[in-house]
């Protein structure tokens, strides 16, 4: 949750750094290009200067504008919704996703001027999704913030006008966006947070909690810092090993640490939620003298609704065993205590296979985090959503080396290598991390055929194929 200091304010320098597979993030976007080749663009200004000759908003109020240019049309510019009040607005930030063919907008209000807080909205369907807060608490220095874009899918029932299957199925569409920023303590220590922002079919699902990555760092492992220092601002966010997971590295405690963040299916968590209401739904007349027949009613639930998404072996598998948990239940346990136990084998089982396969579940140190569909309530109240829960697996961390200044980070596919790397007059400095600690301080020099930006694009390339 929010820290509690009301100590130094501080401006929030939203330069958000884009997401993308093998590509170093930028440091601010304001323009964007979408599928069919039209230009987004966003402006900051008073309306006076933006919106010359309309008078429905004060022209001394500070406000974002949003231009789109299409090939041989007009360009059309459109007042931001939620920036027209007279607090002022700065510092916007452009993503547009593909998946759900939406243009998602980050910018900074200032309330009163001065107290800074981080909102997001999205264009789609030439219509505006509600402002929403993302960052509400003004009184702590924030700097480095990072956003990126993970997404999968889930079918349910539906009618007849929904139905994208032709068996009584719809498909719903989720998207995340994951939010990471650096955030200074009461200490005066740089500490990293990350919050998920969470979308169904293009729709804000409500206001999610905040992380502290720094308590997933085992405290009782690799205590010792470092002889080195990390730039406080170090925070590098890639895509993972599939469509659902991505990999952050940041600085704690003079150490360099690398997460694995990976979303369980929305599917697997309709079939964990499903199964726990069968069971409290037909348990309150199969309980306690029928077990059988109720542990027999959850196992088709579960093939039914995880047929459409899942290997039919595997979901059999879990189907039995959740079966045989139901028919073997101690005495007089209590029907909601067996559902919930039920869903969080269901829970476990997905997160052992999500993304990993045969892999050993004791690899990385994971922790499971659930936010709670009622803390993520619709617009209409309706809190029918798939549970939202996310894997944090701990890969890696290293000792900070001695490095030089405004080093940059880059990491391999799965976090399990890191590498280091800065300028050094005409060349660039770099050390690797891997699981037998850092390399001695190697060299690219610059020349007319390796300039800066192809030496970091060589180094990025060489951990991440690693």
């Amino acid at each position: 949750m929010w820290m509690t200091r009301i100590g130094r304010i501080a401006t929030l320098a939203l330069a958000l750094a884009a997401f993308s597979q093998g590509a170093r993030a930028s440091a601010q976007r304001e323009t964007v290009l979408g599928p069919n080749g039209e230009l987004y663009s966003v402006r900051a200004g008073t309306f006076g200067e933006l919106f010359p000759g309309r008078q429905d908003v004060p022209a001394a109020n500070s406000v974002l504008a949003l231009d789109i240019e299409k090939p041989d049309v007009d360009r059309v510019r459109l007042l931001i919704k939620g920036t027209e009040g007279p607090d002022a607005d700065s510092s916007p930030f452009l993503l547009y996703e593909d998946v759900s063919n939406t243009l998602f907008l980050v910018w900074e209000i200032r309330l009163g001027g001065v107290f800074p807080v981080l909102m997001l909205s999205g264009y789609k369907d030439a219509s505006w999704l509600n402002p929403f807060a993302i960052i509400d608490y003004p009184f702590a220095l924030k700097s480095s913030p990072q956003l990126a874009v993970t997404y999968d899918s889930y079918v349910e029932d539906g009618d007849d006008d929904g139905d994208t299957h032709g068996t009584g199925l719809t498909t719903q569409q989720r998207t995340i966006l994951h939010l990471f920023w650096n955030q200074q303590d009461e200490g005066e220590s740089t500490e990293t947070f990350y919050s998920p922002i969470f979308l169904e079919n293009g729709r804000f699902l409500g206001r999610s909690p905040a992380y502290r990555l720094n308590d997933l760092i085992d405290p009782q492992a690799d205590v010792l810092a470092g002889a080195g220092t990390l730039p406080p601002q170090l925070i590098q966010v890639q895509r993972g090993h599939d469509q659902r997971t991505l990999v952050v590295a940041f600085g704690s405690a003079g150490r360099l640490n690398t997460l694995e963040i990976g979303a369980l299916p929305a599917q697997w968590g309709r079939i964990a939620d499903g199964a726990r209401s069968h069971i409290i739904d037909f348990g309150a007349r199969l309980y306690p003298n029928h077990l059988a027949t109720l542990a027999s009613e959850v196992k088709e639930e579960i093939i039914k609704r995880g047929s459409a998404s899942f290997d039919p072996e595997i979901l059999r598998s879990l189907a039995e065993q959740v079966a045989s948990y139901i028919a073997n239940v101690a005495p007089k346990t209590p029907l909601k205590v067996i559902a919930d136990g039920a869903r969080s084998h269901i829970i476990d089982f997905g997160a052992r296979l999500s993304g990993r396969g045969m892999r050993n579940s004791q690899a990385a140190s994971s922790s499971l985090v659930e936010v709670d569909p009622s803390e993520l309530e619709m617009a209409d109240g309706d809190t029918a959503v798939p549970s939202q829960i996310l894997q944090m697996s701990r890969i890696g961390s290293w000792p900070a080396p001695e490095i030089g200044s405004n080093a940059q980070v880059f990491i391999s596919e799965g976090g399990e290598r890191a590498l280091l790397c800065w300028a050094e007059k005409n060349q660039v400095v770099y050390r690797e991390g891997t699981a037998a600690g850092w390399t001695a301080p190697l060299e690219i020099r610059l020349s007319d055929s390796v300039d800066l930006q192809r030496a970091y694009e060589i180094l990025e390339q060489r951990v991440r194929n690693r």
